[in-house]
């Protein structure tokens, strides 16, 4: 009987290494900030703040490392900066990757203009929402399906955490306000959208009370309006 040849490896999903990369920055960083604000002059011995110091600053070098390789090995995947998916065509090859990819950075940066230190957004959680939101979306409009992302990217806590300026605003429903703006953008512009993220969030700041409370026709009827003045 002949040998049949070896099945090919599966698509590579660099989605949970680049999170757990993400994570180990982002804990290492916090935990160095923590030690510093949470400890009060003269609490601890200034040879053991130094320790301490070092050992958090070796954690974020190596959670900075990890983050640059899994950033790299994403680019190498679905190439620089790749757009997402036309919200009207769910089917296109790599989809959820190219969606949670710009999902991440689209997110990011609606938290910052919110006036965000720093967040953690999780890259596979975003897949899953568009797996979600799209299974059964075969001949809707793209502002449905964005309606549906919306749901679907808040169910699934995409946003994990947010760490707020000291002192600065914290706006209620802050997660609701960048996935609306995110989604916005990308409606508008899909190849230029990062750049449309501070406008897009500048107006679910406007409608911040509506989108507390708004069911999915609304919701599409929203990006339908604001598409265009973004």
């Amino acid at each position: 009987m002949p040998n049949r040849p070896p099945l090919p490896p599966p698509p590579l999903d660099p989605a949970p290494l680049k999170d757990m990369a993400r994570l180990l920055h982002f804990a290492a960083r916090q935990g160095g900030r923590s030690l510093r604000r949470g400890l009060p002059p003269g609490t601890l011995p200034e040879p053991a703040i130094r320790l301490a110091d070092a050992a958090f600053a070796s954690a974020e070098r190596l959670g900075k490392e990890a983050r640059r390789g899994a950033s790299a090995l994403g680019r190498a995947v679905l190439g620089e900066d790749a757009p997402p998916p036309p919200l009207s065509h769910p089917e296109e090859a790599a989809a959820a990757a190219r969606f949670a990819a710009a999902a991440h950075d689209g997110l990011r940066i609606a938290l910052a203009h919110l006036g965000a230190e720093s967040c953690l957004v999780s890259e596979a959680a975003a897949q899953s929402a568009w797996r979600q939101a799209t299974q059964d979306s075969a001949g809707q409009s793209d502002s449905a399906t964005a309606a549906a992302l919306f749901a679907a990217l808040l169910a699934v806590q995409a946003v994990r955490e947010t760490v707020w300026t000291e002192g600065g605003p914290q706006p209620a429903g802050a997660p609701r306000l960048a996935v609306f703006a995110t989604l916005l953008a990308m409606l508008a512009e899909p190849a230029g959208f990062r750049d449309l993220i501070p406008a897009a969030t500048d107006i679910a700041l406007a409608l911040q009370g509506e989108l507390a409370v708004a069911q999915p026709a609304a919701l599409q009827a929203m990006f339908d309006e604001f598409r265009a003045h973004v």
